[in-house]
This record gives C-alpha cells, structure tokens and sequence, in this order.
C-alpha cells in the first residue's frame, strides 16, 4: 500500500525539475541549467511549527548559481479530496514558511487528485480596498488529458498518466505508456520497481483489465523489450523491493538518512509489516515511533 500523504513528497524531492515544469506548469518557463535543488527539511519546519505542521507540504528552494534570479521556493501540497480542501490553510503555511526562511518569492502548487470544485483564490478586505490578495497554482491531474503526454520527457507526467484524464476504453493503453515512460527515462532498476508500484496502485486495473494488459502488453516481444519486464518482476518478487525502497525513501525524507539497524529491519520485514510502517509515518515524531 502506498502512503498517499507521502509519496507525492517522494516524488517531487526525487525528481524535482520535473515536478515543477510539470505541477507549475504556468509558471516554469523551463527552467535554466544549471538550478540548485534544496527541499527544506521537515525537521526544520515541525521545530517552528510544533504540533501544528502539516505533513503534506513540501517546500522546495530553487537557487540560480550565477547570481543573475533570486532563489524562488516552491511550496507543493497534495490533495485527494478536493472539497475537503480550505485555501485559508495554504496561505496561513505560505506566510509563515516565508517569515521563517525570508523570502517573499514563494510559488503555492496545490496538487489534486480528484476531480472536483475548490478554490483557486482568496481575498480578504471590504468593498473599497483589499487588504490580502492570495492565489494557488492549482493543478487538477483528473482534468489533464493523458494523451496530450503519452510520449513526454517529463518523467513525472508519465508517472502520472494513469492519474490524469482519458476514456475508459483507453484505461490499459494509458497503463502501458505509463510504464513504457518509467523504463525510458529512469535507468536505475531500484527506482523502476518503485515507481513501477505507483503506476500500479493508482493505475488500479481490474481483473479484465490486467489480462488485458498481459495480453496485448506484457506477451508481446517488442513491449517486453521497451519495458524490459518492470511490471512482471514487480509482480512476482520486485514489489516487495518496490515497497522497501519507497518506505526508506520516505523515512529518509521524514528523519534524515538512515541508521544501519533501521535500513536492515526494513530489508528483512514482510509485506504487512512495511504496510503497518507506511501507515505510521504520518504522526511519527522519529524513526523509533515506526520501525518499533
């Protein structure tokens, strides 16, 4: 099972340029080489916030090496549920993270993964003036067209195919390039059969579907040989290895990098317990609320 309160994060700090040409797409302007990366460290975040941090926001500091742009941060934050959304909450985390790290550049990046209405924009005033002026970059996966990225670069609109939109007829095909997307632009075996594991779970293919998939996919020669079999090993021994990197990924992001007993219970633990683990993340306060 994937931690949806996580994952998201994993993506956007492992593949961060892409995240932010695909997510804020409005405002990316393809962004000049070289860029400097730096997610700001939860730790940081839950020490000025306390109880109150909200887990889901990844902020991101984008700095221009050569002096000529100021640094700009990108605050992601995921959403399943649309309507249970509140955009007071999204500008009450952005002023206080812009106080906290002096910067006004800030861009706010809401991520949806459902279809629904929520606001985009708040002002708070009277008739004659406005006193607070404050807007997201909203980017609704469900409303994106799919095909419009079947043979994209960007490897997290790949990634996120089976979360975007297409008819149902074209469910499995969008599954297909979806996996096709991973195994083109991510080399490393570990990262495929992690990744590969989020294409499943949100790809979410029925019974039908998935010998479907065998049938015109996965038996045929050319698509074993572009794919170079990521959905058949994780669905024999690699969604395990799958689910164990994509928790150590998570722990790292939440604790910092891990000790050498944590890294070895989490390469001998059993499915259910990497799930039971994933679940705990959320309201754990350091590694030893997990993994004990």
């Amino acid at each position: 099972m994937i931690d949806h309160d996580h994952i998201f994060k994993d993506m956007i700090v492992e593949y961060p340029r892409d995240s932010i040409e695909f997510y804020a797409r409005s405002v990316s302007d393809d962004l000049p080489h070289p860029v400097k990366f730096t997610p700001v460290r939860q730790e940081t975040l839950q020490e000025f916030f306390g109880d109150g941090y909200r887990a889901l926001d990844t902020p991101l500091l984008v700095e221009f090496p050569d002096g000529t742009i100021e640094a700009v941060l990108f605050l992601f934050e995921e959403e399943t549920d649309p309507y249970s959304y509140t955009i007071h909450k999204t500008a009450h985390y952005m002023l206080d993270i812009v106080e906290m790290l002096k910067t006004d550049r800030i861009v706010p990046v809401v991520i949806f993964l459902k279809k629904g209405k929520h606001p985009t924009a708040l002002r708070m005033g009277i008739e004659q003036k406005t006193f607070l002026q404050f807007e997201i970059i909203s980017c609704d996966l469900p409303l994106i067209p799919a095909e419009a990225y079947y043979e994209s670069c960007n490897i997290v609109a790949r990634l996120n195919l089976v979360n975007m939109k297409y008819p149902r007829k074209d469910k499995v095909k969008v599954f297909a390039k979806a996996v096709e997307g991973l195994n083109e632009l991510e080399p490393n075996r570990k990262k495929q059969l992690k990744w590969g594991a989020f294409i499943e779970t949100y790809g979410n293919l029925s019974q039908e579907e998935t010998e479907r998939f065998k049938r015109d996919y996965l038996e045929q020669p050319d698509y074993q040989e572009r794919t170079m079999g990521i959905m058949t090993e994780i669905k024999n021994e690699g969604k395990q290895e799958g689910k164990f990197e994509m928790l150590a990924d998570q722990l790292q992001t939440q604790f910092g990098p891990l000790p050498e007993w944590a890294t070895d219970k989490l390469k001998q633990a059993k499915s259910d317990e990497l799930q039971t683990w994933s679940l705990r993340i959320l309201k754990a306060k350091s590694l030893d609320d997990v993994l004990v």
